[in-house]
């Protein structure tokens, strides 16, 4: 299992490498996560069946400490797909140039998903 800091450096680098701000300390972090599941947080958290996420309101702007939910893991998953695309949609995606988020504003999706199709981690049923 991870140390604390691990965590914060994964979750951290994975917002960079989406182009998503992050705007928390280590300290911040641990913090809003004592507060949102008592000091059992770390064990709480996490991408397993019911554990707990950090997902940003309306899945956009940054991470930051009034931008930010915990909720299940499956549900923040669940939010991301909710936007419905088309086939030929999702392939224009694929081949676009240029961040998640420019991507996401064009085509009215989540910059997790359009992450998510870019990457070859979406669920897609086309």
């Amino acid at each position: 299992m991870p140390s604390p800091k691990q965590a914060y450096h994964y979750q951290r680098n994975c917002a960079r490498q989406r182009n998503v701000p992050w705007e928390l300390t280590f300290e911040m972090w641990c913090e809003w996560w004592h507060n949102q599941l008592g000091p059992d947080w770390f064990r709480l958290r996490g991408k397993r069946p019911g554990q707990y996420c950090m997902a940003r309101l309306g899945d956009t702007g940054p991470y930051s400490v009034g931008n930010i939910k915990c909720i299940p893991h499956a549900i923040n998953t669940s939010e991301a797909r909710t936007k419905q695309l088309s086939p030929e949609q999702i392939l224009a995606i694929k081949a676009m140039s240029g961040t998640s988020a420019d991507i996401a504003r064009q085509f009215g999706a989540s910059q997790s998903w359009v992450w998510r199709i870019r990457n070859g981690k979406a669920r897609i049923s086309t």
